[in-house]
């Protein structure tokens, strides 16, 4: 498998032309240049800011995320850095601290909610820097391919020619799409010449304060696992994330993997869901989550759920009886010994009693279920299992 940094392609098959879809894409002036930007998924959803990487990165390159992210019911903010795809140069320094002022400056024209951070490569640095910038902003950053650095990160004798030989499909799609072609070049060599005085050690990495998830693949040639565990190391509050056997787009190449790590990190499983009740006896519903009710009244309970896609519903059983129909989407029932039954769009399904299983959103879409639940006299209706 080719670790290529540039080779990308539509490994995700997405319909949408993501990063050339100009029909929802618009741009926000920072002064010196404009900032272009697609948003995608729902109004009211938690905002994500999805960074892309360095040089010839673009939102093309995240789109496999975005679906998911679209699909699960957030609020995906999809910029250009600065220099990239369809964001203008301008005149500005090349730095980290001016990507963050750039990103936030997307961010603010969208929403002033706090937000989630995922970074790609270059895209990872640029979260660091802008959770260390806007704390009171950030809540979560997943980074991905992004370790420590020491100087002199390329060749001395490396130039724009070698890069475009990696992958010219790719890069000739991108000159398509930039707004100051002519510019590209001398461009590319301020950014290499910025990387090589670049160094990211524990004087960047430990002002970020809130949580973080540094995600890598083990065969990463361009964030090496020693740098990664090291970046791990330097932030205060991190956690670890290694996807075997693929190199530096891990989240493409095991995409499954990575986004069961960015779904257990982001709390997907929990704050993704929604769950609004038709009917109720009494006032014990508790939220989104699977019903816990008191043991010494009867209880009827009708809720609509919606679970964004790969969702995990947590271990239970029901003491008398739950069932319901699937509005939307599929069902996936599995109980403790393993045995699976899926259920589609218009199926009715019951719930076993007295027996622990658990169900699975396995689809890439919203799975939207009606269900009801009957308990009373010390039989509560559903049980929480660890």
């Amino acid at each position: 498998m080719s670790n290529n940094i540039f080779m990308f392609g539509n490994l995700h098959g997405s319909k949408t032309p993501y990063g050339d879809n100009t029909d929802i894409g618009k741009y926000v002036d920072v002064g010196d240049a404009k900032m272009y930007y697609e948003v995608y998924g729902d109004d009211n959803g938690k905002p994500l800011l999805l960074l892309h990487g360095g040089l010839f990165g673009t939102i093309y390159e995240v789109g496999c995320l975005i679906d998911l992210f679209r699909s699960s019911g957030w609020l995906v903010i999809c910029p250009n850095t600065r220099g990239h795809g369809r964001s203008e140069i301008g005149s500005e320094q090349i730095s980290y601290e001016q990507k963050a002022k750039d990103m936030m400056a997307v961010v603010d024209s969208v929403t002033t909610k706090n937000i989630h951070i995922f970074g790609f490569s270059d895209g990872g640095y640029a979260a660091y820097k802008i959770a260390s910038m806007y704390p009171e902003r950030v809540e979560k950053v997943i980074t991905v391919g992004a370790g420590t650095i020491a100087a002199g990160l390329f060749p001395p004798d490396a130039k724009l020619s070698d890069f475009e030989a990696l992958d010219k499909p790719f890069i000739e799609r991108q000159r398509t799409v930039m707004p100051e072609p002519d510019r590209w070049q001398s461009y590319v060599t301020q950014y290499m010449s910025f990387y090589n005085k670049l160094e990211v050690g524990k004087e960047f990495l430990s002002t970020v304060k809130c949580p973080v998830l540094v995600m890598a693949g083990e065969l990463d040639d361009h964030a090496p696992l020693p740098t990664v565990i090291e970046a791990y190391q330097f932030l205060p509050n991190s956690q670890l994330c290694i996807i075997p056997n693929v190199g530096h787009q891990c989240f493409l190449f095991n995409t499954e993997m990575a986004w069961n790590a960015i779904f257990n990190f982001f709390g997907l499983g929990k704050e993704g869901v929604q769950a609004t009740p038709l009917l109720k006896s009494s006032q014990s519903w508790n939220d989104a989550y699977l019903p816990n009710y008191p043991t010494d009244k009867p209880e009827i309970q009708v809720i609509h759920y919606k679970f964004p896609a790969h969702a995990i519903l947590s271990r239970h059983h029901h003491v008398l009886m739950s069932g319901g129909f699937v509005k939307k989407g599929q069902l996936t029932l599995i109980s403790e010994d393993g045995t699976e039954k899926t259920f589609y769009q218009g199926d009715a399904f019951l719930e076993t009693v007295d027996t622990v299983h658990y169900g699975e959103n396995r689809g890439d879409g919203v799975l939207e279920t009606v269900n009801f639940y009957l308990g009373g006299g010390n039989k509560p209706l559903s049980i929480p299992k660890k």
